[in-house]
């Protein structure tokens, strides 16, 4: 208690101050075991890109993570992943899509079916066909292309015969997407929670709809109004700190999300619960 009330003495960085000092907060001593390092982006979604430095160690971190959500979720790594999202210009991904062999380094140990990977801004009828020919045993979108999914493939009453699972990232999922994707595909969502700052954040629980904090690699504060720490059930600000990040450390940086506590779960797994991610405080007009 007496060293969780020196910590909360640390005041909290916000996402202005990693803005305009990106040269203060990054390091010059970075343990030889990290390098390299590079440079990463967010979107932007809510304002200004933020640049962050990351080292070779926090992406191991993030396969490592990326590995334990399959494992959790019991998937079969030999089927076919059909990824829709953003990609790099570099990356070779057209509307026509791109096949890649395995679901990447962070299953390179294990057996691997192929992936299969599309732009986001291909519409959506092109979104269907280009599924029904791969079809898919899992997907990985955002959110709300997910739901535009559901939608197109209920009013034409087309089939993805061999779907298991639709996985999620980047937005936030509510219950009602959920329920969509699962009255169309018969189907469970599987989302994680993650930000190009600190990686990964939580995991959706293999057993309940609720979130598992990756407490390994990050410590996540739910905070109140008054900076107090939320009970059950509350309602506050994420803040985090990520644990292995030595190029350019994130100390109680408010990331600028909502989010509510969670009691501990049923399942066994003694990691800290988020009951929901209720979204980002946002500067834009829809």
């Amino acid at each position: 208690q007496t060293n969780m009330s020196l910590w909360q003495k640390i005041p909290l960085l916000t996402r202005e101050q990693v803005q305009g000092s990106y040269s203060d907060l990054c390091s010059d001593q970075i343990p030889p075991s990290h390098l390299p390092i590079f440079t990463s982006s967010t979107s932007g979604s809510t304002g200004t890109p933020i640049q962050v430095q990351q080292t070779k160690l926090g992406n191991i971190i993030w396969q490592a993570n990326t590995l334990r959500d399959h494992i959790w979720h019991e998937r079969n790594m030999n089927g076919k992943l059909a990824i829709i999202r953003v990609f790099d210009e570099n990356s070779g991904v057209t509307e026509k899509g791109k096949k890649a062999r395995g679901w990447g380094p962070a299953t390179r140990f294990y057996s691997n079916g192929d992936s299969f990977l599309l732009p986001i801004n291909t519409p959506i009828e092109k979104q269907a066909d280009w599924l029904r020919d791969v079809d898919p045993d899992y997907v990985l979108t955002y959110p709300s292309n997910a739901f535009a999914l559901a939608d197109y493939f209920d009013a034409n009453n087309l089939p993805l015969s061999n779907l298991k699972e639709i996985r999620t990232l980047g937005e936030t999922l509510d219950m009602s997407t959920r329920e969509h994707i699962k009255d169309v595909f018969g189907v469970k969502t599987t989302d994680v929670y993650s930000s190009q700052e600190t990686g990964y954040i939580a995991l959706q629980c293999p057993e309940h709809d609720h979130y598992h904090i990756q407490s390994e690699s990050v410590f996540v504060e739910i905070l109140d109004d008054n900076n107090r720490p939320c009970e059950a059930g509350e309602t506050g600000r994420v803040v985090v700190t990520a644990l292995h990040n030595y190029a350019m450390p994130l100390i109680r940086y408010e990331i600028g999300d909502y989010a509510e506590a969670g009691e501990p779960c049923p399942c066994g797994r003694n990691l800290p619960v988020i009951n929901r991610v209720l979204g980002r405080s946002r500067n834009l007009i829809r």
